[in-house]
């Protein structure tokens, strides 16, 4: 009858030991892979448990009616808000009024250029500018078309002065009364 026990070889005792070494490391990290996923697992499951125990803290959405209060009351501050805003953009300023006596006509200087700082709004310096434009006589103003007015009122920088303070009308009546 044969022996079902291996037989017994110095030699194969070297190999034995190296392969229940590998067995006992395919054991070790087997187990280890088995521990990392059960604890992945149980991790994925706390994350998904998580927005559900926030819940209770979150703020519920608002019923209709309070909705409905509180689009009035934007709507109602927005209109506060608004209104004086538009009603200052719907403000035209209006052209000053003519003087209803015009002052006396001053004599024209040698040259015959008229005392452009007699019309309001004009000092030596802006007279001076004009000057430079070639512009000496209360006709050449008075002859402005609004946009030479504009354009020269853009040159000297002044800011709307010449149509807010009525250049043209003033010169008219100064040339008129010349």
């Amino acid at each position: 009858m044969m022996s079902t026990t291996a037989p017994k070889y110095p030699v194969f005792d070297l190999y034995a030991e190296s392969l229940a070494a590998a067995e006992r490391a395919m054991e070790f990290w087997g187990e280890l892979y088995r521990t990392s996923a059960d604890l992945a697992l149980w991790w994925a499951g706390r994350w998904m448990e998580l927005p559900s125990a926030f819940a209770a803290y979150m703020p519920k959405a608002p019923s209709a009616e309070a909705r409905e209060i509180m689009a009035d009351a934007a709507e109602a501050a927005a209109a506060a808000f608004a209104a004086p805003v538009l009603e200052a953009l719907t403000v035209v300023p209006e052209a000053p009024e003519p003087a209803a006596e015009p002052p006396p006509a001053a004599a024209p200087d040698a040259d015959g250029a008229d005392d452009l700082t007699r019309l309001v709004g004009v000092g030596p310096r802006v007279a001076a500018l004009l000057a430079e434009r070639g512009v000496t006589r209360f006709a050449q103003i008075a002859a402005w078309t609004d946009e030479e007015a504009a354009r020269m009122d853009r040159e000297l920088n002044l800011m709307g002065r010449i149509a807010r303070q009525g250049w043209v009308s003033q010169a008219r009546q100064f040339a008129e009364n010349a």
